[in-house]
């Protein structure tokens, strides 16, 4: 099975993470394609969070 990676999208990660970022600026997703979706989203121009979201979506 792939592998799960959960990919944060934000302006800001220091503002994410003291969760005061507004909701509608970040979004949250799972994917099994991290290096595509990843440099989509920098070219989105968003910065990047990656975390391991699991072996397969059950685990997620």
């Amino acid at each position: 099975m792939k592998k799960q990676f959960r990919i944060t999208c934000t302006h800001n990660p220091q503002d994410f993470y003291n969760g005061i970022e507004p909701s509608e600026l970040a979004k949250t997703y799972t994917t099994s394609n991290l290096e595509e979706d990843a440099a989509k989203e920098l070219e989105n121009g968003y910065q990047v969070i990656v975390s391991k979201a699991g072996d397969d979506l059950a685990d997620v």
